[in-house]
């Protein structure tokens, strides 16, 4: 385990017990960083390795100019998709998040993020193949206007509590129009037939 600059900040990711995904923390010095190194090796030693707790206060200014969407989708879901949705919500939502917005905006810092970023990024899934699931066989079909009318709910949602926790001045996902559904040429203006006696 290495820390890893980001920005102007340390970055450090290890894997704890009971977590899918690598738990990721940043600190504002090396040595603070390498401290926290020695601190996760000695609790895997006793077999006490515990997620770090976030304790309630002022973040510093630099934890909140790097924090990336990835990062915020996280904590979003861990500190209010889990007191105010039900299984079936976070169940969706945690497929639209890891399918359909961490492999294509998760990287980018949150404070950097526009409405152009985000019209851009709306107009590329049209575009990208639906994701195949358990649940859903593939259909060689593109990602459906409904799917990207519920990533942007969900991203509203998520900026709009980044900007509640102060993460961020200002929502983007407020200033972007969701593009146009695409009719299909064939199905214009056909009316459906009666079925025969």
């Amino acid at each position: 385990m290495t820390p890893r600059q980001k920005g102007k900040q340390w970055e450090i990711s290890y894997r704890c017990p009971g977590f899918s995904r690598p738990i990721y923390e940043r600190f504002p010095s090396y040595e603070a960083a390498k401290l926290r190194i020695a601190e996760i090796e000695y609790e895997k030693s006793i077999g006490e390795l515990r997620p770090p707790r976030r304790t309630i206060g002022k973040d510093t200014g630099a934890s909140k100019k790097f924090i990336t969407i990835s990062e915020l989708m996280d904590e979003y879901v861990q500190l209010y998709g889990l007191n105010h949705w039900g299984d079936s919500y976070l169940s969706c939502s945690r497929h639209r998040i890891e399918d359909y917005i961490k492999p294509y905006i998760g990287d980018m810092f949150l404070c950097d993020l526009t409405a152009h970023d985000l019209d851009k990024y709306y107009n590329e899934l049209q575009n990208k193949p639906a994701v195949v699931t358990k649940v859903k066989k593939d259909t060689g079909k593109t990602i459906s206007p409904k799917v990207i009318e519920r990533i942007h709910t969900l991203l509203r949602s998520a900026l709009n509590q980044a900007v509640t926790w102060g993460y961020i001045d200002a929502n983007p996902v407020l200033n972007v129009e969701l593009p146009k559904y695409r009719i299909h040429p064939v199905l214009c203006g056909q009316r459906r037939k009666p079925n025969a006696p």
